[in-house]
């Protein structure tokens, strides 16, 4: 998934065409995009929390926790903001996020959308 503050907006176009929750990161129509609120985030975190924990233990698959981080466009970093329960009271990960110019563009962002459209790009 491209974007921590949006639901539904992927890059998988297999996804795409499965369920209709999801829309492409190259769709034109931006109302189709649901924005991501920050308990959404932090719901995101605690899940995959509790799948490191649960692989941690035994109890869980690698590959689980890995998928789950990469669909909810979280990482895992124990001593994170995102998992220290007392500082989540002055977090808003959905208004303090800061998007650079780097990752909008190129990783994964803008550049890669367009090569992807490009009705050449099978040549």
């Amino acid at each position: 998934m491209p974007c921590l503050v949006c639901l539904n907006v992927v890059t998988d176009d297999e996804l795409v065409a499965e369920d209709d929750f999801f829309v492409s990161v190259s769709e034109h129509d931006h109302r189709k995009f649901l924005p991501a609120t920050s308990a959404d985030v932090f719901r995101n975190a605690d899940r995959l929390q509790e799948a490191v924990r649960d692989w941690e233990q035994g109890r869980g698959r690698k590959n689980v926790w890995e998928k789950l981080s990469k669909a909810s466009r979280v990482s895992y970093h124990p001593d994170g903001l995102l998992y220290d329960a007392e500082l989540r009271v002055f977090l808003d990960p959905c208004e303090q996020i800061m998007f650079d110019g780097m990752h909008v563009l190129f990783s994964n962002g803008l550049c890669v959308s367009l090569k992807r459209a490009w009705p050449f790009s099978a040549l």
